[in-house]
């Protein structure tokens, strides 16, 4: 059983949604505002707001950039993820990402998810090992806004 390491930032986080958001760069502050927006097309469920909420809390509040998220079958995986990707991207110009799988259902189902009309050299799978080290450096890039994907991933549902 995995232990719920974010309890004893439950307060703290709950004060910071509440207060503003204070203390976040203002990349993040226009990201979090677009997952605000009242007009948009496709909405994220609570718990998905909530797991990018979170994840923004610890690594820009709590600079905390060793994150796993844990979270529930049925509970938008895929929407997190992509709402994590494209803040990385947005605020932090991060462009490559590791996402580890249990197995390769879950694998087959990201790349479907995340793959469908683009170049498939974008999406690498390999087996993690020290071998694969170099591999693991040149996963390529994606290049989608987070609009792009998190519609395209919603409208899936």
């Amino acid at each position: 059983m995995m232990p719920y390491a974010f309890r004893k930032h439950e307060k703290d986080f709950e004060n910071w949604k509440n207060t503003g958001m204070n203390d976040i760069k203002p990349e993040t502050r226009s990201f979090i505002e677009n997952l605000e927006r009242k007009d948009r097309k496709c909405k994220l469920w609570k718990n998905q707001k909530e797991g990018i909420l979170r994840t923004i809390y610890s690594y820009e509040i709590l600079e905390n950039n060793n994150l796993l998220l844990n979270i529930v079958t049925g509970g938008g995986k895929t929407v997190i993820i992509a709402g994590c990707i494209a803040w990385l991207k947005m605020a932090y110009n991060v462009d490559k990402f590791l996402i580890v799988v249990p197995n390769t259902i879950v694998r087959d189902r990201l790349k479907r998810d995340f793959v469908p009309e683009i170049d498939k050299k974008n999406f690498t799978t390999i087996r993690i090992s020290r071998r694969n080290k170099e591999r693991l450096d040149k996963i390529g890039k994606r290049g989608e806004s987070f609009d792009e994907i998190l519609d395209r991933l919603i409208s899936k549902k």
